[in-house]
C-alpha cells in the first residue's frame, strides 16, 4: 500500500511539474508575441532630453468634468461639449470665445460628431453622407459625400480639408482632398497599401487633424506618419517618427473588420507644428516612463532632434487622449479635464 502512494506521489509530482512547464512556455510565448514584451518593446526607441520650459496651466472649463467626462470637439472660435441623446434627438452645449454658453437641442440623431460648428450651424459628414443644420431655422440639408471619408478638418475659409479612400473606375487610393466652392481637388495622394476596403483603411490610417498656428497636422493612431500642411491645406511634407511601428494587421471578426492583436501597435497620439518643429506626443514610451513626453522633429528634414520632459506631477502620456486648440491656446485633453500648454 506504501509503495502504491508512493508511486502515486512521484506520477502526480512528474504530471504537475510537466504542466507547471507548460504553463511556464506559455506565457513565455504570449509576453514575447502578442504582451508587453519584445514585440512592444523594440518599438521604443532611445531618446536624447534637452531642457524644456514647457509646462501645464490651470484646468479649463473644470466645472465640466466634476462627476463625468463629456465628449468635447473644438475649433479656434468655439467649443462643443456632447451632452447625450435623450426622445431621438442629440444636445450640445455650446461655448464661444468670450465664454458664452449655449445648450443646443439637435432634433435628430447621427452617429457622427460634427467636425464643424458655430453659433448658427452644425456640420456633419459620415461615410458617405453630408448634413448641415441651420440653428436659427431649424432646417436639416442632406447631401451626398461621394469619397469614403477617414478624417474631415474645416479651413477658416469655409473649405474643407480631408482625408479618404478615392473611389475611381478600377481601383481604389487614398488621398488628401480639399474641397472649396464646391470644387475638390487632390492636395496629396498616398502609396498604395495592402489594404483594399475603406473599413480596412479607416482602422489603418485612423487619426485626427488639428490645426495649431499657421500648421495643419494629420497624426496617425497606428502609423509612424505625420502629414503636415499649411493653414490653406496645401501639403507641406511627411514625417516619419522613430517608434517605426509597421502597418497595423487588418482581420475580419464576423461582418466587420478589427486590429489584429499582436501585430498592431499604437504609435502617436496627436502633434502640432511650433517654430519650424513639429512636436509629436507618442504612445512609444517604456512602461517605466511616468513623464509628459514630447518628441521633437526638425520640420525641414524630417530628422528626430530630441524629447522634453514637461514639468508636471499628475500625468504621462499614457493618459494623453488627444490634443485641441481654442482661443489660440493649444489644450491637452486628459480623462480628468483640459490643460494649457505654457510655453514660457
Amino acid at each position: 500500500m506504501r509503495q502504491q502512494l508512493k508511486r502515486l506521489l512521484r506520477s502526480s509530482l512528474s504530471f504537475l511539474f510537466l504542466l507547471f512547464v507548460f504553463f511556464f512556455l506559455l506565457w513565455v510565448y504570449f509576453y514575447f508575441t502578442q504582451g508587453d514584451g519584445r514585440a512592444e518593446r523594440k518599438y521604443v526607441f532611445k531618446r536624447n532630453y534637452t531642457f524644456c520650459p514647457w509646462k501645464l496651466g490651470e484646468e479649463v472649463f473644470a466645472d465640466l468634468f466634476t462627476t463625468t467626462r463629456p465628449t468635447i470637439h473644438t475649433t479656434n472660435a468655439y467649443a462643443i461639449l456632447d451632452l447625450g441623446v435623450k426622445q431621438d434627438s442629440m444636445y450640445y452645449l455650446l461655448i464661444d470665445s468670450t465664454g458664452e454658453r449655449e445648450k443646443i437641442a439637435i432634433p435628430f440623431v447621427l452617429n457622427e460628431s460634427p467636425y464643424n460648428f458655430s453659433s448658427y450651424s452644425l456640420e456633419w459628414v459620415t461615410q458617405n453622407h453630408y448634413t448641415h443644420f441651420n440653428i436659427c431655422t431649424k432646417q436639416r440639408t442632406d447631401s451626398l459625400f461621394t469619397d469614403s471619408l477617414i478624417a474631415i478638418h474645416a479651413l477658416p475659409d469655409s473649405s474643407i480639408l480631408y482625408f479618404a479612400q478615392i473611389d475611381k473606375k478600377n481601383k481604389t487610393e487614398l488621398a488628401f482632398m480639399r474641397n472649396a466652392k464646391g470644387r475638390t481637388d487632390t492636395i496629396h495622394s498616398l502609396p498604395n497599401d495592402d489594404y483594399s476596403s475603406h473599413i480596412e483603411h479607416f482602422l489603418a490610417y485612423y487619426g485626427y487633424f488639428l490645426q495649431y498656428g499657421n500648421f495643419i497636422t494629420y497624426t496617425a493612431r497606428h502609423l509612424p506618419y505625420v502629414w503636415v500642411f499649411d493653414s490653406k491645406g496645401k501639403f507641406l511634407t511627411t514625417i516619419i517618427t522613430q517608434d517605426h511601428v509597421p502597418a497595423p494587421g487588418v482581420v475580419r471578426s464576423g461582418n466587420s473588420f478589427v486590429l489584429e492583436r499582436g501585430s498592431s501597435f499604437n504609435s502617436n497620439i496627436a502633434s502640432f507644428v511650433l517654430e519650424k518643429q513639429l512636436i509629436v506626443f507618442s504612445k512609444r514610451l517604456s512602461t517605466e516612463e511616468e513623464d509628459l513626453v514630447a518628441d521633437v522633429y526638425n520640420l525641414v528634414d524630417g530628422k528626430y532632434v530630441g524629447s522634453y520632459r514637461i514639468d508636471d506631477d499628475n500625468f504621462s502620456n499614457s493618459d494623453l487622449w488627444s490634443l485641441l486648440v481654442f482661443k489660440q491656446q493649444l489644450l491637452l485633453e486628459f480623462e480628468t479635464g483640459l490643460y494649457p500648454l505654457e510655453f514660457k
